[in-house]
C-alpha cells in the first residue's frame, strides 16, 4: 500500500510504480509475459482502465484509472499478489517478489498526464536498454506512435487498437474536470487517442 495517505483513491489517473525486491533476480522476457498476462486479467476481472506502461527488469510504471468503488489499492493488491504467484510459479521459486509498498500519484492536469506518459516510455532508454523508446517491446510506447501493426510487437496479450474490436477516441470533454484540470488550451491528439482507445475497449476474454 502506498505511504501516503490519499483523500481520493478512485476515479483519478493514477501514476503508479510498482520495484522488484533488491534480492530477486532481474525480470526477463519471460517475466514480463507473466506480467502482462496478470495485468490483462486482473483488468477484465475489475475493469479498470490502462493508458500508459512499461515493465523493465526492476520495476515498472503505469497510468491507471480504477472507477469507484475500485480503489487504486485495490489494483496494485490483486496485481501484485496474482503476480507473485505467477512468476514464481514460473520460475520454481517462492517469497516475495514486490517492495510491500508502491508508489502512487494522482494526475490533476493534462500536462501532467502528458509529462508521466513520456517519462514511462523513456525509462528503458534512461536505462540503457535501447536507443528509442518504441524499441523497447514492452511499453505503451509503440501505441502512441501508432505501430501496433508491426510483427515486432510482442504485447498481443494487452488488448490494444490492433485487436479486432472498435475502440472509441475520447475528445478533450470527455476528460471531467475531477480527473483531470485543462491546464492546457487544448488535449494533444496522442493523449487523448491513447486515453480513448483504453476507455472504449471492449473487454475481451
Amino acid at each position: 500500500m502506498s505511504r501516503l495517505r490519499r483523500l481520493v483513491l478512485s476515479d483519478r489517473f493514477f501514476f503508479v510504480t510498482g520495484r522488484v525486491l533488491k534480492h530477486r533476480s532481474p525480470f526477463g522476457e519471460s517475466d514480463f509475459e507473466l506480467l502482462a498476462n496478470v495485468v490483462r486479467e486482473r483488468r477484465d476481472q475489475h475493469r479498470f482502465s490502462l493508458t500508459a506502461w512499461v515493465f523493465l527488469p526492476d520495476h515498472w510504471h503505469a497510468i491507471i484509472f480504477p472507477r469507484f468503488p475500485l480503489s487504486i489499492s485495490r489494483v496494485m493488491e490483486a496485481i501484485k499478489i496474482s503476480s507473485t504467484l505467477r512468476l514464481n510459479g514460473g520460475r520454481h521459486e517462492a517469497g516475495l517478489v514486490w517492495q510491500r509498498r508502491f508508489f502512487d500519484r494522482a494526475l490533476r492536469t493534462v500536462k501532467e498526464y502528458n509529462e508521466k506518459v513520456a517519462y514511462i516510455h523513456h525509462n528503458p532508454v534512461k536505462a540503457g536498454l535501447v536507443a528509442r523508446p518504441e524499441d523497447w517491446p514492452w511499453s505503451s510506447a509503440r501505441e502512441y506512435r501508432g505501430r501496433l501493426r508491426e510483427t515486432a510487437t510482442r504485447h498481443k496479450i494487452l488488448p490494444s487498437i490492433a485487436c479486432s474490436c472498435r475502440p472509441t477516441c475520447a475528445p478533450e470533454s470527455d476528460f471531467k474536470p475531477q480527473s483531470l484540470k485543462r491546464q492546457d488550451s487544448a488535449l494533444p491528439r496522442s493523449a487523448a487517442l491513447s486515453v480513448g482507445r483504453f476507455r472504449g475497449l471492449p473487454i475481451h476474454k
